[in-house]
């Protein structure tokens, strides 16, 4: 058990690496090297890169693991955030969780501003003023409300959380090959 748990650690350290060294480099191709007629698509890809970053910051340092149990499923950390307190890592969680709702909305929006760019027949620079405007209200109006919706509903789990030693009970009668001697 402990070998496949090992494995499961590695991959996560792995790709969270992978995500973060990738994320920062698409940041700085955009920053430097994007012509000006693609700047606007240019916005759409470093705000969503920035979500998906801070995503994956924060998953990488609390290694969410959520454990399915009869009618109900319980928040595990395997991260670094272990080190601090419980309440931290579950903080990170929540920021994992705000931070992809937005990277989400980003990536809807870029399918939209590409289609309606492909297919319009307004000028380009009309359509590029529209939905930079567009842009900032889908982040305002949204990105950030969906992410303060999620926040809200982990701080509120957070707060109303069940006591580890009874978690401890139905997890060792649920999963007994986690119960070390």
């Amino acid at each position: 058990m402990r070998r496949s748990m090992t494995l499961v650690l590695f991959i996560h350290y792995a790709v969270g690496v992978c995500s973060i060294v990738f994320n920062i480099g698409v940041l700085i191709i955009v920053a430097k090297r994007t012509p000006k007629q693609y700047r606007i698509n240019a916005y759409l890809i470093f705000e969503e890169c920035v979500f998906l970053l801070i995503s994956s910051i924060c998953n990488l340092i609390s290694m969410q693991r959520l454990i399915p149990i009869p009618y109900t499923t319980i928040f595990g950390s395997l991260g670094v955030c272990t080190r601090v307190s419980a309440h931290f890592c579950y903080y990170f969680h929540i920021l994992t969780v705000g931070a992809f709702a937005c990277s989400f909305f980003m990536a809807t929006f870029q399918l939209l501003f590409r289609k309606t760019s492909l297919t319009s027949s307004e000028p380009t620079i009309t359509l590029r003023q529209r939905y930079s405007m567009d842009s900032i209200t889908l982040s305002g109006g949204w990105c950030f409300p969906t992410a303060i919706c999620a926040l809200g509903i982990h701080i509120n789990a957070a707060v109303h959380e069940t006591d580890s030693s009874e978690l401890e009970k139905i997890v060792n009668a649920t999963f007994p090959e986690f119960i070390e001697d």
